[in-house]
């Protein structure tokens, strides 16, 4: 847990590009000090107070619910409300990408179409002459 305090995120949203704590001292003083529990309804609590926190610090930097943090799934997850709006997560330091389940590439979902659809046109980008054949 330590090793999140003060550690920053670069969060994308919206046209802008803001430096995201993952979690201030207190947060992380608070945390440690209410979610000991070590099983796994006890991991779960304490990623949910995680994502919690975070959810405050994008808040404050985007604007209220603009992005939204999920832990639910096991797993920290990165949003747009709207479901439309691309949200990138970048974060140079190993230990948190490693921690955080992050790529060293920018992490950038798009609601707004599908993996499928990238893919494909992807392949048409890479072998022009293969797009016209099926």
């Amino acid at each position: 847990m330590d090793y999140l305090e003060d550690r920053k995120l670069s969060v994308s949203y919206g046209g802008k590009t803001r430096e995201i704590s993952i979690l201030t001292k207190e947060q992380k003083d608070y945390i440690k000090a209410n979610y000991t529990a070590t099983d796994s309804a006890g991991n779960q609590a304490r990623l949910n107070a995680v994502a919690e926190a975070m959810q405050k610090n994008m808040d404050k930097e985007f604007g209220i619910g603009k992005v939204k943090v999920d832990g639910s799934t096991g797993s920290l997850t990165f949003n747009s409300a709207n479901g439309k709006d691309t949200v990138s997560i970048e974060v140079s330091d190993k230990t948190v990408r490693d921690n955080l389940g992050i790529e060293k590439e920018p992490n950038r979902v798009s609601l707004g179409s599908s993996i499928m659809s990238s893919l494909i046109n992807s392949a048409w980008k890479l072998f022009p002459e293969q797009s016209g054949s099926g």
